[in-house]
């Protein structure tokens, strides 16, 4: 028990030194949103017409508004082991729930974009998924390339 204690204290405090850096990231991330790359190019690529974009932006949108809400939960989890960590005598059983609730968390959002990718191919046509692959196979035999 003492040795999970232990490292209960070693992780907030790690976690501590990483929420300093992150408030000021998050606020800015939430209040300035920076436009970038449209992730609908790589579906025009492929040639969907106009009826699969709307499916596949409804579908993407409602992704991204429930990841929004995953995202500021985790936030608020982080800052609840964030205040337990600057307490002496942290409560190690509510620094252990609320960083199980994270990885559920987190656990659950690598699982919604999986569903989510999933529904998109559901959207397309067969020719259209096998020039995704090829798209995707060349895009990371470029990346392969640039990193070796």
């Amino acid at each position: 028990m003492k040795k999970e204690l232990t490292r209960a204290i070693m992780a907030m405090s790690c976690l501590a030194i990483l929420l300093t850096s992150m408030v000021p990231a998050y606020s800015q991330a939430h209040s300035e949103r920076q436009p970038g790359p449209d992730p609908m190019e790589i579906y025009l690529q492929v040639g969907i017409d106009a009826d699969q974009e709307a499916k596949i932006r409804s579908l993407v949108n409602k992704f991204e508004d429930d990841a929004s809400k995953r995202s500021q939960e985790v936030f608020r989890l982080s800052k609840q082991i964030f205040e337990l960590s600057m307490q002496p005598d942290p409560d190690g059983s509510a620094v252990m729930d609320a960083q199980a609730e994270i990885n559920k968390i987190q656990n659950q959002s690598a699982n919604e974009k999986l569903i989510l990718l999933l529904k998109i191919r559901h959207v397309l046509k067969p020719d259209q998924k096998n020039k995704l692959v090829q798209i995707i196979r060349t895009r990371q035999q470029a990346r392969a390339k640039t990193t070796n």
